[in-house]
């Protein structure tokens, strides 16, 4: 059962990936249709050219996507993590000085006025919490930090 607190986090971090997998998916469409209005001319060569920038585009595009839908996939796993006594995957970590929730690589976000760092079990700071309990003391960019809270 997640908390109000990580259930809010899920469903911002969320909304976010859908919007900009949208937005992948509207790019996509938009270069499907230049591409499909473009025609061949005398001027073969600008032709050719624009078709494979398109085709550059749309590979760049399905790569974005591809990145976004995983991550998707990745948060969804989180919706239902447990609360447990030691940091890990799942967990939202409160410190004296930020608050952490180790699922994706997303950055910061402001839920209620509240600053999250959403952060990959991979980064650096993430790596410096996993396995440690409430108390643990760390420095993180020469700043010395504990932990006051596991959810």
């Amino acid at each position: 059962m997640m908390t109000l607190k990580k259930q809010k986090l899920f469903d911002v971090c969320s909304l976010q990936l859908k919007a900009k997998i949208k937005s992948v998916h509207d790019a996509m469409a938009l270069q499907n249709e230049s591409a499909n209005s473009d025609t061949k001319s005398s001027a073969g060569d600008k032709f050719e050219t624009g078709t494979a920038m398109t085709h550059l585009e749309l590979e760049k595009l399905g790569n974005q996507l591809q990145g976004l839908e995983t991550n998707l996939r990745k948060l969804n796993a989180f919706e239902n993590s447990k609360p447990s006594l030691m940091a890990q995957a799942g967990s939202l970590i409160r410190t004296e000085r930020n608050q952490f929730w180790i699922s994706i690589g997303v950055g910061e976000v402001s839920v209620e006025n509240d600053k999250y760092y959403v952060i990959s079990p991979i980064s650096p700071i993430a790596q410096q919490l996993l396995g440690k309990e409430i108390g643990f003391e760390f420095v993180f960019n020469k700043q010395k930090d504990s932990i006051l809270e596991i959810l």
